[in-house]
């Protein structure tokens, strides 16, 4: 899962560009995420519909970046259902 954390970060970084501007406000978004994050959420990605992404200067970098949150979060929730679906074969196999 932090990999999927990195990852994500880094290609938002990656499709936002060089612009300094969004950059910073990038990384002035993510250090207010981590302190003021609500509980469920990613300590490191905000969710997809998080006000946050509205301080992102450009409507390309906001839309970029919501768009790997999404991605992000769905691929936590395959793996939240897949690790339950597996818990769930385990005891029943258990109590054959």
């Amino acid at each position: 899962m932090d990999g999927g954390r990195i990852n994500t970060l880094l290609n938002m970084r990656q499709l936002i560009g060089v612009d300094h501007a969004v950059q910073e406000a990038f990384r002035y978004l993510l250090m207010d995420h981590d302190l003021f994050h609500r509980d469920g959420d990613d300590y490191l990605v905000p969710p997809p519909s998080s006000q946050l992404w509205e301080r992102l200067p450009t409507p390309s970098s906001r839309y970029l970046c919501r768009r790997e949150a999404k991605r992000f979060y769905a691929l936590d929730d395959e793996d939240i259902g897949s690790k339950k679906c597996e818990s769930l074969n385990r005891e029943s196999d258990l109590e054959s």
